[in-house]
């Protein structure tokens, strides 16, 4: 039986949330686009965009170490620019952003009633060795400059669990964080690659983030988690969830 060969170009956490189709299909190669999503019509109108999830060589490196460990990712390819030939073209789910919901926008591309059949609710999509946090930590915050629609939430956050948390994201996220939200004493946790970020929010009891790539982490792990969805974008909300909080 063939491989099927699948084409991405990002963002990060939208590579993510098309986990469940290239599982659903059983297995795949993942060929992905680090040339900014300058060449793919689908996405080019996001080129040049403020985003460190945007898909360059280092971002397609450090994720390509969580994907192949996954027992249905057969390869990760990297390129920079237009593939030859793909069997499914991942970037085709912007086209069904209505769903909103990123993992069934994906699966739409299906163009058949197969979304219908997922229970992306219970079962992890994603398998990791879970990272001990340093000692008294046990909950992992995230927060990025991109999807922000809930200031009061985090004004709120009880001290007693921003006391036990660690802060991953890049330093900058995290000087905001501390500048907006001083009260909270949350120590600032750096990350190698993605494998390791998704090996410590695996390790955590409580994920507290927005939408993103670790919010997209903790989703597909299955782990106890609190997001700050984007109201005007809620994207990646699973309301039947019962590990899954929006606020």
């Amino acid at each position: 039986m063939s491989i099927l060969k699948f084409y991405h170009s990002g963002d990060l956490g939208d590579i993510i949330f098309s986990l469940p189709l290239i599982r659903w299909k059983g297995r795949g190669s993942l060929i992905l686009d680090a040339s900014d999503c300058k060449f793919d019509p689908v996405v080019n109108w996001a080129s040049g965009l403020l985003s460190n999830t945007k898909l360059n060589y280092e971002s397609c490196l450090s994720i390509s170490g969580l994907l192949r460990i996954q027992d249905y990712i057969e390869d990760v390819q990297i390129v920079e620019g237009p593939v030859d030939f793909c069997d499914i073209n991942l970037n085709l789910f912007r086209e069904h952003i209505h769903f909103n919901n990123l993992a069934y926008s994906h699966l739409a591309i299906l163009e058949d009633d197969s979304q219908r059949y997922f229970d992306l609710t219970k079962k992890p999509w994603i398998q990791v060795e879970p990272m001990p946090l340093p000692p008294g930590k046990d909950v992992v915050i995230a927060r990025n400059l991109r999807y922000q629609s809930n200031h009061y939430f985090w004004e709120c956050l009880p001290r007693d669990v921003s006391g036990r948390a660690v802060f991953i994201g890049s330093e900058l996220e995290y000087k905001v964080f501390t500048y907006l939200f001083p009260y909270h004493e949350v120590v600032y946790l750096e990350t190698k690659s993605i494998l390791n970020l998704a090996r410590l929010i695996a390790g955590a009891k409580q994920f507290i983030g927005n939408q993103g790539l670790p919010h997209a982490l903790a989703e597909a792990m299955n782990i106890q988690l609190t997001c700050e969805a984007d109201k005007n974008y809620p994207a990646a909300v699973f309301p039947d969830k019962p590990s899954s909080t929006y606020v």
